[in-house]
């Protein structure tokens, strides 16, 4: 056999069984360069299996070298050192598990799934290959694979990071519940490990901020947890970033900012404190160091940057500082989402007249609404590049929160202007003439659902939860939620008698144009805080904005009127109430908004002042 090494006994000497063929000497150099590299004498064992590797051809010797260089991070080395093995057919489940490592560190990913599962056709129960193979596919976010490994590492041997990365894949799925069951088995494991104390507290802050009414007791349990944690280990950021999101939730901004700059102290690369700083200190007002903070998001990856334009637009003008003077020429990028541009952009009529030429990028959704409405700004699409000749008219540039970060240094400087954009006149009187038919009633359109991957699930109530104020006489409800809901409408409306109508016409999803239409034609529209809630509010549609305890930062905190949209109300759940306590308290106000439509009185005449927008004010 002339690939064969002698073993080794207990002293590291040569077995009494040498084998043949083999120098002694080769075989002792073999064997002490072995033992050099077990003590980590790397250098000196590597120079004796190089000068070895020219005189004997064991392929343990590349196998060894192939660790070696694994240990030193030197990974190209260590996968030519492994092929000469795969050349001369010498295998095992270590080696091919070493092999793939090298690979899936180089970022070879299919590479290194391929070894691993040859590591386990030769041994099914490597648990190295079952563990990497599993982390692999949940890093590619196969996770239907990722969990199907995980659960038999857990099998070979229950392991608590094997049942918190399985309790992460629940919690990217969606599946709260089930990834809590995984991260308490790993506290059962270990119960003073702080890994699955922390997954537990960051599950139960996701499932409170989500829940229609928060669980103190469960509030209780990541206070306790996240202690505890800091009593071992005080340097922890997180820590204090899940102590600060909860007294967001409990509506403890000052506790909420103390925790949140603490986290950052620890750790000033932690872009989520950054981000829920920025956004806490913009939610009271603070605006120069709120938006400095803020710009952290673009660093969070569940965080809705949406479309950032700037890149798109391909601009090399210098970034605009702020000053204002007639005849400069300003480009404007959008960022975020839909809601998000509708927002920031009601600036633009402020700078219009101060004579600043705007040339600005929006979602191509809304540029036929912005088109109309500023026509004395050039509008484009933020899909595509802007035009060269455009470029060479531009002097600066900025985004549409670099617009609000210069224009808005306080409360004050928000204007709230009534209605800055203007649903088209054609397709308002079309709008109208298909609504002829429910003249008599009061019309409120209303919208529940959120598709934000950061904020969504938050803001969503359930339709199901809003039958009794959809069962109210005199009242026609629409529905304005964007998506595929005519199946989840039509349940409703068969379980509980009700008769939520849905525009057969308009795309509520792409058509904003025609959208704007069908809003200017209600008399009231019930939103959650989403792209509808802006596009009502800048078209100066009567509307009731609902809020979770902690919303996002535009509606600030406590105000019971938009300070951005002079039509709009804001109608916050407080962290004591459920979701439907706030759909009974507008359950008692609209008869009154139904009643007065019939008398052809102000719509809000006797309406408590809450309910009632600004601009209905005496």
């Amino acid at each position: 056999m002339e690939n064969s090494i002698p073993k080794q006994d207990s002293n590291g000497h040569l077995a009494a069984n040498e084998a043949a063929g083999f120098k002694q000497s080769n075989e002792d150099r073999f064997n002490f360069a072995r033992s050099l590299h077990f003590k980590g004498e790397f250098d000196q064992a590597e120079t004796i299996y190089l000068q070895l590797q020219k005189l004997e051809p064991w392929p343990q010797l590349s196998e060894l070298l192939g660790i070696l260089y694994l240990q030193g991070e030197r990974y190209q080395e260590a996968i030519e050192q492994f092929k000469v093995c795969d050349q001369k057919n010498y295998s095992n489940a270590d080696l091919l598990f070493n092999y793939g490592k090298c690979y899936s560190s180089l970022g070879g990913q299919e590479q290194a799934i391929e070894l691993y599962g040859r590591a386990l056709k030769l041994d099914p129960n490597h648990s190295n290959s079952v563990y990497n193979l599993a982390n692999l596919y949940k890093g590619i976010e196969d996770f239907k694979r990722a969990k199907e490994y995980f659960k038999k590492d857990y099998e070979l041997e229950p392991k608590v990071d094997t049942c918190c990365a399985l309790g992460e894949i629940h919690e990217r799925e969606r599946d709260l519940d089930a990834a809590l069951e995984m991260y308490y088995r790993g506290l059962e494991i270990e119960p003073n490990n702080p890994l699955p104390k922390l997954r537990i507290s960051i599950a139960l802050q996701k499932r409170n901020t989500s829940a229609p009414i928060i669980d103190f007791s469960e509030f209780n349990t990541i206070f306790k947890f996240c202690r505890e944690i800091m009593s071992e280990f005080p340097d922890n950021a997180i820590c204090y970033a899940l102590l600060g999101d909860m007294y967001l939730l409990l509506g403890n901004l000052s506790e909420s900012i103390a925790h949140m700059r603490k986290s950052i102290a620890l750790d000033d690369t932690f872009a989520t404190s950054h981000t829920a700083l920025g956004c806490q200190l913009l939610m009271i007002g603070e605006f120069e160091e709120g938006f400095k903070e803020f710009y952290w998001h673009a660093q969070v990856t569940d965080y809705d940057t949406g479309t950032v334009a700037r890149s798109v637009a391909g601009s090399t003008k210098k970034d605009w500082n702020g000053e204002v003077y007639a005849g400069m020429r300003l480009l404007v990028t959008s960022e975020q989402g839909i809601g998000d541009q509708i927002l920031h952009f009601q600036c633009m009529p402020s700078l219009v007249a101060k004579g600043v030429r705007l040339i600005i990028s929006v979602n191509h959704k809304l540029v036929p609404l912005f088109v109309r409405s500023f026509p004395d700004v050039e509008v484009y699409p933020d899909c595509y590049p802007i035009p060269d000749n455009v470029e060479d008219q531009v002097d600066f540039q900025t985004s549409i929160l670099g617009l609000t970060q210069c224009l808005v240094r306080s409360l004050d400087d928000i204007v709230g202007v009534p209605r800055y954009l203007s649903a088209c006149e054609e397709k308002k009187s079309q709008v109208a003439q298909r609504y002829l038919q429910y003249e008599g009633c009061l019309k409120v359109g209303i919208s529940w659902s959120s598709n934000s991957t950061s904020t969504g699930s938050s803001k969503t109530i359930p339709l199901d939860w809003w039958h009794d104020l959809l069962s109210l006489e005199g009242v026609q409800f629409v529905s304005l939620q964007y998506g595929t809901v005519g199946e989840e409408i039509a349940e409703v409306n068969e379980k509980y008698h009700t008769n939520l109508i849905m525009d057969g016409v308009i795309n509520i999803t792409d058509d904003q144009d025609s959208f704007a239409a069908l809003l200017e034609n209600l008399d009231l529209v019930i939103t959650i805080s989403n792209a509808t809630a802006h596009l009502c509010g800048a078209l100066g549609v009567n509307t009731w904005t609902i809020l979770s305890p902690a919303p996002l930062w535009h509606w600030f905190s406590e105000m019971e009127q938009s300070v951005w949209y002079p039509s709009m109300s804001l109608i916050r759940r407080s962290p004591h109430d459920h979701w439907k306590d706030v759909l009974d308290r507008m359950q008692t106000v609209l008869p009154q908004l139904a009643s007065n439509k019939a008398a052809g009185v102000d719509l809000f005449a006797a309406v408590p002042e809450k309910f009632t927008p600004k601009k209905h004010w005496q």
